[in-house]
């Protein structure tokens, strides 16, 4: 019976535990409470990627990233085969073409968010991995997408 208060105390402070993360590191973050939801925009070297932590199913944390390139529908098929190539077999992140905006985005999950009890070294290391990631791969991700910004 005690299991379920001790998870939702838990998740209570994910979005700060996520924001110390990202800050002790230099990067640049915000909140939103009432939706317990962390923002970060990262300068890229080709236009400002987007990222978002939130919380996921059964006490995951997920992290979704959109960045601002748009893929060609005559490109479509041979994007998904590079991105497929990038993310690799039964990663817990991974590329995609995002169906509303048409650009090129990122997904990662942090699944052990309540069974490590809010284990803070777990939880910095699925922050950081997720950073270098959505940063690692932005200028093939460019020139594969041909430079096309998104639109908006």
């Amino acid at each position: 019976m005690d299991k379920p208060v001790i998870q939702a105390k838990q998740m209570a402070t994910y979005p700060e535990n996520v924001m110390q993360v990202l800050q002790a590191n230099g990067i640049s973050c915000s909140c939103d409470k009432s939706k317990r939801l962390v923002y970060v925009l990262y300068e890229g070297h080709f236009g400002e990627i987007y990222s978002i932590y939130c919380e996921g199913n059964r006490g995951s944390i997920d992290n979704f990233t959109l960045y601002p390139f748009s893929v060609p529908d005559g490109r479509r098929e041979e994007v998904e085969q590079c991105l497929a190539k990038i993310n690799g077999p039964d990663s817990a992140m991974g590329f995609y073409i995002d169906t509303e905006t048409g650009c090129i985005a990122f997904y990662s999950r942090y699944r052990k968010a309540l069974d490590a009890g809010g284990d803070a070294e777990g939880i910095t290391s699925f922050c950081m991995e997720t950073h270098k990631a959505c940063l690692k791969h932005q200028i093939s991700l460019y020139v594969l997408t041909g430079g096309r910004k998104g639109k908006g």
